[in-house]
């Protein structure tokens, strides 16, 4: 597997590849949240890193959750679903499906499942698969620079 430090490096460098819809973001300068679904791999460090960064002029907030639900009664905007909730991610899936949330993991199948970006282990090097289809969607539309050096999947 691995490293959790690159990928957390990565999650705030996806937001700038990917445009949500207007209602998704109301505000000029509402912050650009970065959720983290169950247990949480990338610890303290991942809140340091980001807390100077900025997207689109926004500036970014993790939030943790705990289940589908506390994403649906929060704000969320990219989330990473973690390992820890691999037996779940069908129902956690399906309970996003058509909201403007950027889902993300590492989970073999994950984008098969209907997940937008799935960090992959290609032969020692972090690379990305994506679905585009379940990213439009949800009305988040994925830069044609990524895609470029992604590798492309649908749902089934």
């Amino acid at each position: 597997m691995l490293d959790y430090q690159a990928k957390g490096e990565y999650l705030p460098k996806l937001a700038l590849f990917a445009d949500w819809p207007k209602s998704a973001l109301p505000k000029d300068k509402a912050p650009l949240v970065i959720g983290i679904l169950g247990n949480d791999p990338f610890g303290p460090g991942l809140d340091a890193a980001l807390a100077s960064q900025h997207v689109g002029g926004r500036s970014l907030r993790i939030q943790r959750f705990q289940s589908a639900a506390d994403v649906l009664d929060g704000t969320c905007h990219l989330l990473f679903i973690c390992m820890s909730e691999k037996e779940k991610v069908a129902d956690i899936l399906q309970a996003l499906r058509g909201r403007p949330i950027l889902t993300v993991a590492d989970q073999n199948r994950f984008c098969l499942r209907g997940g937008m970006i799935n960090f992959i282990n290609d032969s020692g090097k972090l690379r990305f698969e994506v679905n585009v289809d379940a990213a439009a969607a949800s009305g988040i539309t994925l830069s044609a620079k990524f895609l470029q050096v992604a590798r492309i999947t649908a749902s089934r």
